[in-house]
C-alpha cells in the first residue's frame, strides 16, 4: 500500500509541477513555433486549458500502472479506453455539433479533455477500491 501510495502522491506531484509550468510560460512556448498572433492566442489558450487535465491524468496513468503490476490489465484497459477514446470522441462529436457556430468553440473543445481525465479519475478511485479488495487487502495483510 506504501508503495502505491508513495508513486500516486509522486506523479501528482510532478504533474502539478507540469501544470505550473505549461500555465506560467504558456506564451514563451507558443514562441516556440513562430507561430502568427491569432493561431498563438489559440495555441496559448488550448495550452492553458488542457494543462488543466495534468493532475488527473497523472493520477489515472499511475494507477493504470498499479493495475498493471497487480495482474489487473482489463482495469488498466478500461481507464485507457475512458481516458484516451470514450470520454473524447463522443463529447468532441457532441460539441462540435451543437456549437459549431458559438464563438467559444475553440476552448470549449479542449474543455473536453481535463472533463475526460476527471471523469476517468473518479471510475479509476472506483476500480482501484475494487482492486484493493479483491487483491492488495490481502497482498497488504501478509
Amino acid at each position: 500500500m506504501k508503495g502505491i501510495q508513495y508513486g500516486i502522491i509522486y506523479t501528482l506531484i510532478i504533474m502539478i509541477i507540469g501544470l505550473i509550468v505549461i500555465e506560467t510560460a504558456a506564451v514563451e512556448f507558443s514562441s516556440i513555433f513562430g507561430l502568427s498572433s491569432i493561431t498563438q492566442s489559440f495555441f496559448i489558450g488550448a495550452m492553458r486549458i488542457i494543462s488543466l487535465s495534468f493532475v488527473f491524468a497523472g493520477f489515472n496513468i499511475a494507477v493504470q500502472g498499479v493495475f498493471q503490476a497487480l495482474d489487473s490489465g482489463a482495469e488498466s484497459l478500461a481507464v485507457s479506453v475512458l481516458r484516451q477514446f470514450i470520454f473524447v470522441i463522443p463529447v468532441t462529436a457532441l460539441f462540435a455539433k451543437f456549437f459549431y457556430h458559438s464563438e467559444y468553440i475553440s476552448w470549449m473543445i479542449w474543455i473536453i479533455f481535463p472533463f475526460a481525465e476527471f471523469l476517468t479519475a473518479i471510475i479509476s478511485c472506483i476500480l482501484l477500491a475494487r482492486t484493493y479488495k479483491q487483491k492488495i487487502k490481502f497482498i497488504d495483510n501478509m
